[in-house]
C-alpha cells in the first residue's frame, strides 16, 4: 500500500470512488471485456435488437461517460475558484477585443495581419471546416465580427459568475413602479444565488447520471418502451421497469454497490429534466 504522503493523483482519484471496478489509470476498452461479461453485453444488445458489437459500442461510450462523471466530481473546484476563472475569461476577452479595436489606429497594419493569416500554412480548422480566415473581414476593420464575439464571450462569462449578493449594492438602487423594491430584488437574487450554488454541486451519483444520460438517445432510437423508472412495488421489492432491468446488470459490473433504488432515482431525474 502507498505511503499516504506519497499518494499520486491517480491514487486519490481511485480513492474517491473505491467501489468502481475500472482502473482509472488504465485503458478503458482493454478492461471492458474483463469486467463486463459477454453474456451481459449480449443481453443488453438483444434488448436493443442490435448486434453484439453495436451494443458493446454503446456500453463502452456509457462507461466512458461514467468515468467522466467520476473525474468531474474529483476535479470540482470551489465556487470561489470557478468565479475567479470566469472573471479571468471575461477580463481577457475584453482586453483582446480592445486590442483588436486599437489596430484600426495603425494604418495598413490590419491588412498586413490579414495577409499573414490568409497565407499561414498551419491554421487550426474547426469540426465544421472553418478556420481563422473565415472569421475575419478584409483590408479594414478586419476583426469586427471577432470583436463582437469576444464581447459576447465577456458578457456570458460575467453572467455565469455566481457572486453572493451584497446588501450594500442595493442601497442606492432606484425603485420603479411595478418592479421589485431594492430589498425584494436582493431577496430574489439571494434565492437565485443559493439555487445556482446548489445546482453546481455534483452529487455522489453524478457518474451514474452521466452513464444513464449516455444511454438515453440510443433508448429513444431503438426501444419502443418509454424511458422510465416505473412505480416501485413494495410487494415485489423492485421496479418493474424495462429501463432499469436493461441497465442494472451493466451497472452492477461497474459498481457492485449501486442499488436499484439509486438507479431508479437517476432514471427518474433524467426523465424529469430531459424528457418531460
Amino acid at each position: 500500500m502507498s505511503d499516504p504522503d506519497e499518494l499520486t493523483q491517480a491514487d486519490l482519484l481511485a480513492a474517491s470512488y473505491p467501489s468502481f471496478t475500472f482502473d482509472l489509470s488504465e485503458d478503458t476498452e482493454e478492461q471492458f471485456d474483463l469486467i463486463i461479461p459477454e453474456d451481459v453485453v449480449d443481453g443488453f444488445s438483444r434488448s436493443f435488437d442490435l448486434p453484439t458489437e453495436s451494443g458493446r459500442a454503446i456500453l463502452l461510450e456509457a462507461v466512458d461517460a461514467f468515468i467522466y462523471g467520476v473525474i468531474a466530481r474529483f476535479d470540482l473546484r470551489s465556487q470561489r475558484q470557478d468565479n475567479e476563472a470566469l472573471t479571468k475569461v471575461a477580463s481577457k476577452a475584453e482586453q483582446l477585443a480592445d486590442a483588436l479595436l486599437e489596430l484600426i489606429d495603425h494604418p495598413n497594419l490590419e491588412a498586413q495581419l490579414e495577409d499573414r493569416i490568409r497565407d499561414f500554412p498551419a491554421l487550426a480548422v474547426t469540426r465544421n471546416g472553418l478556420s481563422l480566415p473565415d472569421l475575419i473581414g478584409t483590408r479594414q476593420n478586419v476583426f469586427h465580427d471577432m470583436r463582437d464575439m469576444l464581447v459576447d464571450l465577456q458578457a456570458c462569462a460575467e453572467l455565469t459568475l455566481n457572486d453572493k449578493p451584497k446588501p450594500k449594492a442595493y442601497l442606492d438602487a432606484f425603485e420603479y413602479e411595478g418592479m421589485p423594491s431594492p430589498q425584494e430584488q436582493f431577496d430574489l437574487d439571494t434565492v437565485e444565488w443559493k439555487r445556482r450554488r446548489f445546482a453546481r454541486k455534483l452529487g455522489a451519483d453524478y457518474p451514474l447520471h452521466c452513464f444513464v444520460l449516455s444511454i438515453l438517445p440510443h433508448w429513444k432510437t431503438h426501444m419502443p418502451m418509454p424511458f422510465s423508472e416505473a412505480k416501485y412495488y413494495k410487494e415485489l421489492g423492485s421496479y418493474p421497469s424495462p429501463t432499469i432491468s436493461t441497465v442494472k446488470p451493466i451497472l452492477t459490473c461497474i459498481d457492485p454497490k449501486l442499488t436499484v433504488q439509486r438507479v431508479a432515482m437517476a432514471v427518474r431525474k433524467i426523465r424529469q429534466e430531459v424528457i418531460e
